[in-house]
């Protein structure tokens, strides 16, 4: 049992090219870009490079965590690249997520700042922000309509 073991770990190792800092590994899932290596055991499979990396040379990956990698290169497969990390701030790590994205975000659409006592949230949606200025503007106007057709 432990020869394919061997076997994956001989590949993983001759597996990558050196690019400055980074060991790109040279087999890529086409769909994420991450590296990746087929595994005779258990039940021949697909493995990504960087996590066999990591407990090749860390440890074991608890369910709950992700290995992040600090270098951004989802090729990479050095293990001074790779942390262990929750999927939330894997997520907010990145610069291509949603969740990140709208965490830089400093302005709404209209250029007010988003400060403490200028951001609402909605109650379905906790981790949403939006501009209470732009919200009292459109209640407002809307509140203004109101009172003119009930006028009529």
């Amino acid at each position: 049992m432990a020869k394919p073991a061997k076997n994956l770990i001989e590949r993983l190792l001759s597996s990558f090219m050196m690019n400055k800092d980074c060991w790109e590994c040279a087999i890529i899932d086409e769909g994420t870009g991450y590296g990746r290596l087929h595994a005779r055991q258990p039940k021949n499979k697909q493995v990504y490079a960087h996590r066999e990396m990591y407990k090749l040379f860390t440890g074991d990956i608890p369910k709950s965590m992700q290995v992040d990698h600090l270098c951004r290169n989802r090729r990479c497969i050095n293990p001074e690249h790779l942390e262990l990390v929750t999927p939330k701030e894997n997520l907010m790590r990145s610069d291509i997520t949603h969740a990140s994205i709208n965490k830089a975000k400093t302005k709404c659409i209209n250029g007010h700042k988003f400060t403490k006592n200028n951001i609402s949230r909605r109650r379905d949606r906790p981790n949403s922000r939006g501009c209470k200025t732009c919200l009292k503007e459109t209640n407002n106007k809307f509140a203004g309509r109101r009172i003119k057709l009930s006028l009529n």
